[in-house]
């Protein structure tokens, strides 16, 4: 039987956070006995980025990797990582792990059906720069109502006023916004938006609204059907890859605007196109890709109608700071059980 000196955490940094980072809020609050052994990935921050891209659509074994260090499997209880991946091969090597946590919110990048055979708790860290996303998807939605990235650019390139937009400029206040998946994320865009007068639906099976006053649940086509402004803040599953496809597209409004900070494939994208062409969609501001980066030659570079950002809506260094210290209270809940979070199989779509 071991004994709870011998038990060790390994955290994996990488170039977006440093082992250093993520281990230092952690080692005060470890129960005794339990030591951290330090390990960040030896790759660019480039090559990282682009490993990336390729677990988030095809999975952990997707990946090529350098070896882990070479550590008593026997005594491993805990590995902590952020972008780095975990494949089933990797993870069957520790048989006595007591949790697998991860900086990020999504788990895309770890055998999650590996854990679930073995029972071991799966931690990641939801919310940790929702703060971050809320306040980018309300700021690019009055930035696109008013056009402010079109006046900046016709002052830096000499001009002055730009053209004016085929719908005018826009108010948000009085505006009916939509907002697709109730999570951490959505929640806190609605309460960004009490501020504006706005009426506020939400499509979000799992949803509790008991605390958010004004806010009004709906069916998913309801909702296309009548908000001025929708918002995508569902999590990625297999159940909702292109939850709007050509169908629910064509049930938006011919005035309304379309916004995507959370996952690229909740969308059907070459159906967005087709309809911001047409004009049967009359705007979208969309921050994530489903080809990252964005092509040079993709028509959503020059279409009018559309405000891009290249995937940027989660990065501060308020939520950067924050993650470590937010994950950090999460695994020592679980080390602890009477007050454990993890992310369980199933449930709300964010």
């Amino acid at each position: 039987m071991l004994t709870a000196p011998d038990r060790l955490i390994l955290v994996i940094g990488d170039p977006f956070v440093s082992a250093a980072a993520m281990a230092a809020p952690l080692r005060p609050l470890l129960p005794a006995g339990y030591a951290v052994v330090e390990h960040d990935w030896p790759i660019a921050l480039e090559e990282a980025v682009e490993v990336n891209r390729v677990v988030e659509r095809a999975g952990p074994d997707a990946a090529r990797l350098a070896p882990l260090p070479d550590l008593d499997a026997e005594r491993l209880a805990g590995v902590v990582t952020g972008f780095h991946p975990l494949t089933a091969a990797t993870l069957s090597g520790w048989p006595r792990l007591s949790f697998v946590a991860t900086l990020r919110a999504g788990t895309e990048h770890i055998d999650d059906a590996e854990l679930r055979r073995r029972g071991v708790p799966l931690v990641n860290n939801a919310g940790r720069n929702a703060n971050a996303v809320a306040e980018f998807t309300v700021a690019s939605i009055l930035g696109h109502l008013r056009h402010v990235g079109e006046g900046h650019h016709a002052i830096r390139t000499g001009g002055w006023r730009p053209t004016a937009p085929k719908h005018g400029y826009q108010e948000l206040s009085g505006a009916t916004v939509g907002l697709v998946g109730f999570g951490a994320v959505g929640a806190l865009v609605a309460r960004r938006l009490r501020g504006f007068d706005t009426r506020v639906l939400v499509s979000d099976p799992w949803a509790d609204l008991s605390g958010h006053p004004g806010v009004c649940g709906v069916a998913l086509p309801e909702l296309l059907r009548e908000a001025d402004i929708v918002s995508l803040h569902a999590r990625l599953t297999p159940q909702t890859r292109h939850l709007l496809g050509a169908a629910e597209l064509d049930l938006l409004a011919p005035h309304a605007l379309l916004v995507n900070t959370a996952r690229a494939e909740l969308l059907d994208e070459e159906a967005l196109v087709e309809r911001l062409v047409d004009g049967r969609v009359a705007g979208a501001v969309l921050d994530v890709f489903g080809t990252e980066p964005l092509p040079r030659d993709h028509p959503l570079r020059v279409l009018p109608s559309v405000s891009l950002s290249p995937h940027l809506a989660g990065s501060t260094v308020q939520a950067r700071t924050r993650a470590p210290a937010l994950l950090a209270e999460r695994i020592v809940a679980v080390l602890r059980p009477s007050d454990s979070q993890v992310a369980a199989p199933g449930g709300s779509l964010l």
